[in-house]
């Protein structure tokens, strides 16, 4: 009986793009903030009219960028007032990628003044996947077939696939360009994109940990959360454990309750976090928070019943929702580990902010739990709230 896993060298597929963003900008100058502002908007009016004109839907076109800021000069180390200088950006998607050139042009000459950050995807990316995996499978079964028939066996039946990916974010940046003026279209291609099913980090660190990681004990799971907030995991795993050494066994939310402040103090707990670990229990004691009732809701159901407890903010609801609920499809944007990891995996200028993030994790659905895992992983750390 031989068992197959889907873990053959990266499957693709290509397809070639067919939407595509652009980030348009105008700056502005003038001697007072209200003089630059109003240049800005007779600047950036144009460009936008003009998009909607050519057939950009209101949907398609939306702000990322405004700045307004003084204009300073440095003269025999002095600073000097030049004046004001605005700023606004906009990020246009483009669903006919061979009008992309057009578009640029057009932009430029209605007055704006920076076009950068050109970025092609996939229309369609959840069918390409789908094709992926199919691929990958075919791909795998394969070399199950020759591998078996090498040993003088042959393959029976599949016992067990295991899919794991980490995709590519899109959309993905091919180009940046800054025009002043332009004589005509500037040429754009878009290429051609392949969507991998299993990437660098998969390979690096192997089969997901997930379900090793998981809580039995709910009220645990909660309470390891509070004292792991704003602490590096070492720092947390100390002070928990001193926690637990209180009580012959974990301890129930009444004993915990009946403990002298000061006892819980003397373990490492700030001030601020035992007052959450006792309102904690005090709504478990009340039948306030119904955690056995928590695995039949929706995530956002369960992080709307659970931050109703004083010091669980989203995040201790989202290690919840991924170590004790084992919820496949959850994103903690505000986890400064997955924030690191993100930067350092996809190359970036900066850390992501939590709307980047978003849409980079789209290409994740819907196991983005587990690429959080493999984030974690990759900096051989554990979830830490920013």
């Amino acid at each position: 009986m031989w068992r197959l896993l889907s873990n053959p060298r990266p499957s693709a597929t290509s397809q070639l793009c067919c939407r595509a963003w652009i980030t348009i900008s105008a700056e502005s100058r003038a001697p007072s903030p209200r003089e630059a502002q109003r240049k800005n908007a007779e600047a950036m009016k144009p460009v936008q009219d003009m998009l909607r004109a050519a057939g950009i839907a209101d949907e398609a076109i939306k702000t990322i960028f405004y700045d307004l800021q003084p204009d300073w000069d440095y003269s025999d180390n002095r600073r000097v007032l030049r004046g004001y200088v605005a700023s606004n950006a906009i990020d246009v998607r483009i669903d006919n990628v061979d009008r992309v050139g057009e578009l640029l042009d057009m932009a430029v000459t209605a007055g704006a003044t920076s076009v950068q950050n050109i970025r092609f995807d996939l229309k369609d990316r959840e069918k390409v996947e789908r094709e992926a995996l199919r691929l990958a499978v075919a791909d795998a079964r394969a070399r199950a077939t020759a591998a078996a028939a090498g040993a003088g066996m042959s393959v029976d039946r599949i016992i067990k696939i295991d899919e794991q990916r980490v995709s590519s974010p899109p959309p993905v940046p091919l180009a940046r360009a800054t025009f002043a003026a332009a004589q005509a279209a500037p040429p754009i291609a878009a290429g051609s994109m392949e969507v991998r099913v299993l990437r660098d980090l998969i390979r690096a660190c192997g089969p997901c940990g997930l379900a090793a990681r998981m809580h039995t004990n709910p009220f645990k799971a909660l309470a390891r959360a509070i004292v792991g907030q704003q602490l590096s995991a070492k720092a947390a795993a100390t002070i928990f454990s001193r926690f637990e050494a209180l009580y012959e066994s974990f301890p129930t939310p009444a004993q915990v309750l009946a403990t002298p402040d000061d006892r819980l103090r003397g373990v490492g707990l700030s001030s601020q976090k035992l007052r959450y670990l006792k309102d904690l229990c005090k709504h478990l004691e009340e039948g306030q928070l119904p955690l056995d009732a928590l695995h039949q809701m929706g995530d956002e159901a369960v992080i709307e019943t659970l931050t109703r407890v004083k010091g669980v903010g989203r995040w201790t609801a989202e290690m919840f929702l991924i170590f004790r609920l084992q919820r496949p499809d959850v994103l903690p944007v505000g986890d400064l580990g997955i924030v690191n990891a993100v930067r350092r995996a996809y190359k970036l200028r900066k850390a992501p902010s939590p709307d980047r993030l978003r849409r980079i994790g789209e290409a994740w659905r819907p196991y983005r739990s587990v690429a959080c895992w493999y984030l974690w992983a990759s900096l051989n750390n554990e979830p830490t709230k920013d």
